[in-house]
């Protein structure tokens, strides 16, 4: 039934939701990954049953190096895993309940999907967005630097993964400084160019630091310090782009004995050598500034350079220390020394990205082939789109990889190509692309996934584009959604996609730490531990308990550290919900307020939950629920079948497969999911009346029920008509009213000016008191 349920239903709006693509593993899924599937299923099917076209596709990120990884320890190949991957993550999803519309399946390593990745790949190249240099391919990502900072103000996307983006892209306004650089061995001076974020603090700069790929490196190094740098430029080829910016502030530099000049100051600050420094980031250069960067004084510190701006005695470096003049405001003097620096022309408004160009290819086997002939003549030439895909040869068992060598390289008959444009024997490109890229964009090939001649048809882009909600880990903020929004913003601007972002909102659900894991916190430990016995959760307790503790073990986006006491405890809620259910069914006859109230707090409270993803809290209004129907608040004849039939419907999208089971039970011969959702009665929760507690004095001698919108004079009136106040009071207006809404009134009698004591009443019930 829950099969049937996935199809398509017909109805005005839209709703795509989609998880990021697994990739297919051996094992299966982990509990971590499931968290989030049973998130997004909850939504999904919240939303069909508010009569919305839900599309819940489901995509394999087949290319991950992990795939690669199992295929050379099975001594298989990597196809065979993604096909019993797939298979058996398939079948999980399918016990897990998931809401899946199966004809809306990608696998990123399918020909027929990843020609598209080669496709968008040449398309970026005849942009001018790719570009091959001594390193390799690289996609500027850099051009759409603005727009990706920009974009960001405009996503729901959790202000924890906006903040990582923020910063990744790192923009700043400043300036860019043309500074000059001598040695006492060089003759003359090399420009370079360096940001500064404060033009107004260039006088404290006190040191540069340089990347060991810069070009100016060949003309000031000093002679002394030449073999320290070549060993340090030799130790960064060996580094790959995380390693050299891991440990910024105590990372090697090397001292290479040339000065640059301070254009505003005219000192003399010693240039350096560091692998922290990237070639892209910033012109290859930083400015040192240890009184406004604590990595500037931490780097300075380490090395033994001084903290103050200055150079090595000589009549030519003679120090100019910068002084403020009194009562000069710092806005003053940035403008001042702005100006001064621009008629010097050294100097102009910049704004700068810590982003940098993404590094394209990889020396792999099991990835996308990029589309490139290697032509003597003709240089880097595409294949034609007509010649895709470009399919990786066949393998039956992969071997072992030789350091140094493109495994590609090993396939002579696969290398060996014409070039399309004149002809010539020529070779393949041996690279593969980034293991990912598939899921850069597979999002859009599942509205569409058997299409020939494109991603998909534009009038499925133009309806379901962007997608409505993506759930996934948080892991994946910086790198991989940055070059989501990248290809999204590309696609967007030659035409093929009518918006720029990918996704109206994103969902990162947190991570769950094994029992095993020592509290570590990551993907690898989440891995050893129940990513292996997920299975054997859904044998021993099913799908419906699972998905509960998944839910319950607090707000989704949180970590949270795996119980079984917990999963048990889930399986015990069900089994009574089962039989308090089947206990009640027949017997009601009528349904009272008390029970109407309950009932609808209960909607609006599974509601909330899950617009505001706190599914956790839904779980807890279940159980509270079920509580109330298995005490003796509610008898057997007040609680009708329409309120067992909207718990029923409520729990559906939480456990589907229970709530199929209660829907049989009731007798009813519809479809579960084709039932609409059901809305709260905001006057039933919120009554236009209240009842008051009213006092004589300090006795309780009524209680009255009053209309919510009454003033206090109709508050007083009514109580004066009341028997139990005329026999206490004679009718007489009261000396002094105390009236705390909602709750009660006091009306207080003196005589001669203090308040007359009344002997207690027998029969006066016992108050809350309002101040607790």
């Amino acid at each position: 039934k829950t099969e049937l349920a996935n199809k398509h239903r017909k109805g005005p709006k839209t709703f795509f939701c989609l998880d990021m693509f697994p990739y297919p593993s051996l094992d299966g899924f982990s509990v971590s990954q499931l968290r989030g599937v049973a998130t997004n299923d909850v939504v999904a099917r919240y939303q069909q049953s508010r009569g919305r076209r839900v599309l819940r596709p489901i995509g394999w990120d087949s290319f991950q190096a992990s795939v690669e990884e199992e295929a050379r320890q099975n001594k298989i190949s990597p196809n065979q895993v993604v096909e019993r991957g797939i298979e058996r993550m398939q079948k999980q999803l399918r016990r897990f309940g998931t809401l899946v519309h199966w004809d809306h399946e990608v696998d990123t390593s399918n020909p027929k999907d990843y020609r598209w990745s080669q496709w968008l790949f040449l398309q970026l190249l005849d942009k001018g967005h790719v570009h091959h240099d001594d390193a390799g391919w690289k996609v500027a990502i850099t051009d759409y630097a603005e727009p990706l900072h920009s974009g960001l103000k405009h996503l729901k996307w959790p202000p924890r993964t906006k903040a990582l983006q923020r910063n990744w892209i790192g923009r700043r306004e400043g300036c860019r400084l043309i500074l000059k650089a001598s040695s006492e061995l060089y003759e003359g001076w090399g420009e370079f160019e360096v940001f500064c974020r404060r033009i107004e603090a260039l006088p404290e700069a006190s040191f540069v630091v340089l990347c060991p790929e810069h070009p100016l490196l060949e003309q000031i190094v000093d002679s002394i310090q030449a073999d320290e740098v070549r060993e340090l430029q030799d130790r960064t080829l060996k580094l790959g782009e995380r390693e050299r910016m891991a440990n910024r502030a105590h990372s090697d530099g090397v001292a290479t004995g040339a000065y640059a000049l301070n254009p505003s100051t005219l000192n003399h600050i010693p240039i350096w050598v560091s692998s922290y420094v990237m070639p892209d980031i910033r012109f290859g250069a930083i400015l040192g500034m240890p009184d406004e960067n604590e990595a500037h004084k931490e780097f300075a510190v380490r090395h033994g350079i001084p903290l103050k701006a200055g150079g090595p005695s000589s009549s030519r470096r003679r120090r100019r220390p910068s002084r403020r003049r009194p009562g000069a405001d710092s806005g003053t003097e940035k403008k001042g020394l702005l100006g001064s620096l621009e008629v010097r022309g050294v100097t102009e408004s910049y704004i700068d990205y810590k982003l940098h160009d993404w590094v394209f290819d990889r020396q792999r086997f099991w990835g996308v082939p990029i589309p490139i002939i290697e032509c003597e003549d003709c240089g880097n030439v595409p294949v034609p789109e007509t010649d895709l895909p470009v399919r990786l040869p066949e393998v039956q068992e992969l071997g072992e990889v030789t350091e140094g060598q493109n495994p590609l390289t090993a396939f002579n008959d696969w290398m060996q190509a014409k070039c399309p444009e004149c002809g010539k024997d020529s070779v393949r490109s041996s690279d593969t692309m980034p293991d990912w890229i598939g899921s850069c964009w597979g999002h859009l090939r599942c509205l569409d996934p058997e299409n020939e001649s494109a991603i998909a048809r534009e009038d499925l882009l133009k309806i379901w584009t962007p997608a409505n909600l993506c759930v996934g880990g948080i892991e994946h903020a910086e790198l991989h959604l940055m070059y989501v929004r990248f290809v999204s913003h590309f696609l967007a601007d030659i035409g093929m996609t009518p918006r720029q972002e990918p996704y109206r909102r994103l969902f990162n659900q947190g991570r769950i730490r094994s029992q095993d894991s020592d509290g570590i916190d990551d993907a690898e430990a989440s891995r050893r531990g129940p990513r292996v016995i997920a299975e054997e959760y859904l044998d021993r307790y099913g799908a419906d308990a699972l998905r509960l503790h998944l839910l319950f073990m607090g707000p989704p986006q949180d970590h949270s550290e795996w119980s079984d006491e917990g999963l048990k405890g889930c399986a015990r809620f069900l089994q009574r919900t089962h039989e308090t259910i089947n206990g009640r069914i027949g017997k009601g006859k009528f349904v009272s307020r008390n029970v109407l109230v309950a009932k609808h707090r209960l909607i609006r409270r599974v509601s909330r939950a899950i617009r505001t993803f706190r599914l956790n809290k839904a779980v807890s209004a279940f159980m509270e629920f079920v509580k109330l129907l298995r005490g003796d608040e509610f008898s057997m004849e007040e609680v009708d079948k329409a309120t067992l039939k909207t718990f029923t419907v409520l729990l559906a999208p939480f456990a589907p497969h229970m709530a199929h089971e209660i829907w049989d039970l009731l007798g009813e011969k519809s479809d579960i999911t084709q039932e609409p959702w059901p809305e709260h009665s905001n006057e039933l929760l919120q009554p236009t009346e209240v009842e008051l507690a009213v006092f004589v004095n300090e006795s309780l001698v009524d209680r009255m029920t009053v209309e919510l919108e009454a003033s206090k004079t109709q508050v007083i009136d009514q109580a004066l008509e009341l028997t139990s106040v005329k026999d206490r009071t004679g009718g007489k207006s009261a000396d002094r009213v105390v009236h705390v809404p909602d709750r009660l009134l006091k009306l207080i009698y003196t005589e001669s000016g203090q308040e007359k004591e009344q002997p207690p009443e027998k029969s006066a019930e016992p108050f809350f008191d309002p101040n607790m």
